[in-house]
């Protein structure tokens, strides 16, 4: 009788180590953001009849970002992830020139702060800039849902009294960490209560 016990304490104890290291390498991956667009998006011109060119939304092209400045460099780990450079030929100065903008963000818990660094190239060099600002509202997107943990098990329960095999049953129910249940099995009911990670 201590022998048969004790084989059973043992195959509780592989039960529950097995289904420890289960929980443990089923667990769903993180979900992943994908920043950017795949293929390239052609240009639009959002200009007011008359005018010419004046309100642009910018062309995607996939790839790389433009080099940044030698100085931005040391400070970009700091501001996050270089995101994306957006260039603006200025054909209204005299010289003409380059107007560049850079964008980094980061992640900080589930908020994505989102930081531009900006300047301007001319024939001539790097032009000085006025104070810059970026008016920025505070934007939730909902994310698409993931497949939702289940909350019911439902397990048939075969086992073996007396040498003769024996039906049984288990139903549990599992919200957040709580596990609780209860089923039947070798003649005899039982119940459940514990956790789960």
């Amino acid at each position: 009788m201590i022998r048969r016990g004790l084989i059973v304490a043992v195959l509780c104890l592989g039960c529950l180590f097995g289904g420890f290291l289960a929980g443990r390498w089923t667990v769903p991956a993180p979900k992943v953001i994908t920043i950017g667009a795949k293929t390239p998006l052609p240009e639009r011109d959002l200009s007011p009849a008359g005018e010419t060119r004046t309100i642009l939304v910018t062309k995607i092209v996939p790839g790389p970002p433009v080099p940044l400045p030698a100085p931005v460099e040391a400070q970009a780990p700091q501001l996050g992830q270089h995101l994306s450079t957006t260039d603006t030929t200025l054909p209204a100065l005299a010289l003409g020139g380059t107007f560049h903008s850079a964008l980094f963000g980061q992640m900080e818990g589930p908020r994505l702060t989102l930081r531009t660094i900006q300047w301007l190239d001319t024939p001539g060099g790097r032009v000085s800039l006025g104070e810059a600002a970026t008016r920025e509202a505070v934007t939730q997107f909902s994310l698409p849902e993931s497949r939702p943990i289940p909350r019911w098990t439902v397990a048939f329960a075969p086992g073996l009294r007396d040498g003769k095999a024996n039906a049984g049953g288990l139903a549990q129910y599992a919200r957040g960490p709580i596990v609780a249940g209860a089923g039947y099995v070798n003649g005899g009911p039982f119940g459940i209560i514990g956790a789960r990670w």
